[in-house]
């Protein structure tokens, strides 16, 4: 399926559930997510000029607090100078909150307030009201 583009971005959403993830199996499905992005280019609806956010998205009942505390400080992978970047975000259900990169570094702010924008919009978990 091609990549919702948005914003002269092209966004790519993978998703996987994990009963007992580890900083080492993210780090790995975030990669696996990038490596297909970019062998899929034309696939996904990427032209060679298109820029790529690609949201790497973990759904579990339990992640350590480590793992909470290395993905929300560390930086969304890529490479922003050639146009791709990458959020890994942890969406905790038992705790109906989602973890990812809070922080806005000066250069590329924009790109990464988007990104952050996207994430809380798809990924955050609201409670229904029911009346």
């Amino acid at each position: 399926m091609p990549a919702n583009r948005v914003g002269g971005f092209r966004d790519l959403v993978i998703a996987t559930s994990m009963d007992d993830p580890t900083l080492d199996k993210v780090e790995e499905f975030y990669s696996l997510g990038m490596k297909y992005a970019l062998d899929n280019k034309s696939q996904l609806g990427l032209g060679s000029g298109d820029s790529l956010n690609l949201y790497a998205v973990i759904v579990s009942n339990k992640f350590g607090d480590d793992m909470k505390r290395s993905v929300g400080s560390a930086a969304p992978g890529g490479n922003s100078i050639h146009g791709r970047l990458g959020l890994t975000v942890l969406v905790a259900t038992a705790e109906q909150q989602i973890y990812y990169y809070t922080k806005t570094p000066i250069r590329g702010g924009l790109r990464y307030r988007s990104l952050r924008n996207f994430a809380n919009t798809y990924f955050g978990l609201r409670s229904q009201v029911v009346a």
